[in-house]
This record gives structure tokens, C-alpha cells and sequence, in this order.
């Protein structure tokens, strides 16, 4: 029994990590990082279970208001989101497309302020 429930921590770990938090201003952009893996990357909302809950993908440079890198030099996918409006703030997941199971290596929770955010200087920041 103590090895099951061993088990299904290390897994859950796994699956579900702590969520990488990340600020935003309404009509600004944010950049989300995801960890490199050599399978087809993408970033998706909700549960991601559905083709509709895929915001792009990878093999897209563009997609709408989203925008891709995937830079195999740093092994890191970069998806950027620009426009922000206040239904942009929640999670979100990287995922990597696996025969059988896709995996979703990190989440990531998005905040959004409300105006413009200041740099230390008091100054206007993008």
C-alpha cells in the first residue's frame, strides 16, 4: 500500500507541478517558455483534451494573436501572445504530442493588471 501511494505522489509530480506564474497588462504581450522536447510542442487552455483547446502549435510561426519559436539551440518553445485582453488570464499547459499520451511538462498561470505596468523607473514597459 506504501508503495502505492509512493507511486502515485512521484506521478502526480509528474503530471501536475506548481504552475510558473506570469504578469501581463491588458493590451500588452506576454512570452510563455516551454521546455524543450524534440516532439511537435504546443500550447493549449482548459483541459486540453480537445483540437479546440490548442492554441498553436509548433510547426506554426503564426496563428492569430499567438506566435511561435522554437529554438533547438536552447531547447526552449516560446510561445508569445499579444492583445491581451481580460479573458486571456487562467492556465495554461506546454504540450508535447507522444504516441499514446500526450505529455504536459509545465503549466503555467497567467495575471493580468489592470492598466499600464511600470518599469522600476516608474516608466512605461511593454
Amino acid at each position: 500500500t506504501r508503495l502505492l501511494v509512493l507511486l502515485f505522489i512521484l506521478l502526480t509530480d509528474m503530471w501536475v507541478g506548481t504552475p510558473t506564474k506570469i504578469r501581463g497588462s491588458e493590451e500588452g504581450s506576454v512570452s510563455i517558455d516551454c521546455p524543450y522536447e524534440s516532439d511537435d510542442k504546443y500550447l493549449c487552455r482548459s483541459d486540453c483534451r480537445q483540437d479546440a483547446d490548442v492554441l498553436v502549435r509548433s510547426t506554426e510561426t503564426t496563428k492569430g494573436r499567438y506566435s511561435t519559436i522554437d529554438d533547438k539551440k536552447k531547447r526552449i518553445f516560446t510561445t508569445a501572445i499579444s492583445n491581451l485582453s481580460s479573458k486571456d488570464e487562467g492556465r495554461y499547459w506546454c504540450g508535447v504530442t507522444k504516441t499514446g499520451f500526450d505529455k504536459y511538462p509545465s503549466e503555467v498561470s497567467l495575471e493580468l493588471s489592470v492598466g499600464k505596468i511600470l518599469d522600476n523607473r516608474g516608466k512605461q514597459g511593454r
